[in-house]
């Protein structure tokens, strides 16, 4: 019937873009603004991916140190694994 496309290709003519899209409670790192860090405090946060905003533009992230879900933009996603720790 669709011939193996997807309905949005079959309707606008073009493959949908799902760059966007990560895989639930993939580990990422909400990454704070430099204004709001001291001299020795952590410049990103390890969270796990939860979902989008409900008004766009973000995502949702669980950070399990507070227990709580946080709104962020600047995020970076580990889905292929957490990078290993280096020394610099």
């Amino acid at each position: 019937m669709l011939g193996g496309r997807t309905p949005y290709e079959v309707r606008y003519g073009v493959k949908p873009d799902v760059l966007h899209l990560h895989a639930f409670g993939a580990p990422c790192a909400i990454v704070e603004p430099k204004e709001w860090l001291r001299k020795l405090d952590d410049r990103a946060t390890m969270c796990y991916f939860v979902g989008h905003k409900y008004d766009g533009g973000g995502y949702r992230v669980r950070d399990p140190k507070g227990r709580v879900v946080v709104e962020s933009k600047d995020i970076v996603f580990f889905e292929d694994g957490l990078p290993s720790p280096t020394l610099k």
